[in-house]
């Protein structure tokens, strides 16, 4: 089954569980966005706790992302635009149900609004646990 993930849900799963992840996350999707979504919660988790091994984390989300396919939304599209505008979130987001949408693929996501707005899109990772 092809699975899209969100970062929440990448960040989610490597804290949980690290190796577990890496075999969850091989050979699924997320967009590019994702590098800079975890690098910001990177960031921002070494402001709030400086004793943490920063290294060690990207080095895991690194291994995790490797193992992952890619897809790149480097050209503006109005159906993302659409999407998100009748779905009233944001562009990020609405890249993310876009490509679940155009794979035939659930969205794993931690986000209470996405799951909310798409039920039958998107999935917890409860449920791959």
């Amino acid at each position: 089954m092809n699975l899209v993930f969100d970062a929440s849900a990448i960040i989610r799963l490597i804290e949980l569980n690290p190796n577990k992840a890496v075999n969850i996350l091989r050979n699924q999707y997320t967009i590019e966005l994702a590098y800079y979504e975890i690098g910001n919660y990177l960031w921002k988790i070494g402001k709030l706790s400086p004793a943490i091994n920063m290294e060690l984390l990207i080095k895991a989300f690194n291994k995790a992302l490797s193992l992952m396919n890619i897809e790149s939304m480097r050209d503006l599209s109005s159906d993302i635009l659409d999407l998100a505008g009748k779905a009233d979130i944001t562009y990020y987001d609405a890249s993310y149900v876009y490509l679940a949408m155009k794979l035939n693929a659930k969205l794993v996501t931690e986000d209470g609004e996405l799951m909310s707005k798409f039920p039958d899109l998107t999935m917890s990772i409860n449920k791959l646990m």
